[in-house]
């Protein structure tokens, strides 16, 4: 199971590339992302490793992410493991650039398919993917924000 969202950022992929793959800037525009802490690396290759804590259901879960895909400019996936879920189970959060004439088209995709969900709370999430609108600004929202003031 997935979760889709995109928006059009106003600037070079470049400095969208920059700012997305610093693992350091996630809590900056995600809200549930309350500290990150670099490890080996963090943010420049395949299979750096970095410390961040995640809120999940209002509780903090130190977790250790990794990124796993590192394509400059067009591709970069993390993987959160460990912290509150069980052990082998993992959230993949990629991001997708695609240069346009208006700006770059930035895809975040998060993927639950190796999360700790039960089949019914998966249901439930889908529906609310399907047809549930976001209550306030949208994370995507906040993130071209900081892109485009920087």
């Amino acid at each position: 199971m997935t979760q889709k969202e995109t928006i059009l950022i106003n600037a070079p992929i470049e400095k969208v590339w920059h700012f997305i793959q610093d693992p350091n800037n996630l809590q900056l525009w995600n809200p549930k992302v309350q500290r990150v802490t670099a490890f080996s690396n963090s943010g420049k290759s395949v299979w750096s490793n970095f410390g961040i804590m995640y809120m999940l259901n209002n509780i903090p879960s130190e977790m250790r992410g990794e990124i796993v895909v590192h394509e400059p400019n067009s591709r970069l996936t993390f993987r959160f493991l460990d912290g509150k879920m069980q052990h082998g189970t993992s959230v993949d959060e990629s991001f997708f650039l695609t240069q346009t004439p208006n700006g770059v088209l930035l895809e975040r995709t998060i993927d639950f398919t190796n999360a700790p969900i039960p089949w019914w709370a998966r249901i439930i999430m889908w529906i609310v993917f399907k047809t549930g609108k976001p209550v306030g600004d949208a994370y995507l929202v906040k993130l071209r924000d900081l892109i485009e003031e920087k």
